[in-house]
């Protein structure tokens, strides 16, 4: 059971490392982008990521 969940928690990591950071990279991108067309200068968009 102990080898179960180590693997198990491995993989939550290797998903959060890559698919979860990126779409969250991807959404702060375009939010920032959508924000910038609708006329807010890019000095005033800040982008965060959750990590």
């Amino acid at each position: 059971m102990q080898t179960k969940m180590m693997m198990y928690r491995e993989s939550i990591k290797e998903w959060y490392d890559g698919e979860f950071r990126e779409c969250m990279r991807n959404v702060n991108l375009y939010h920032a982008v959508m924000l910038n067309v609708r006329g807010i200068s890019a000095e005033a968009i800040e982008v965060r990521e959750l990590f």
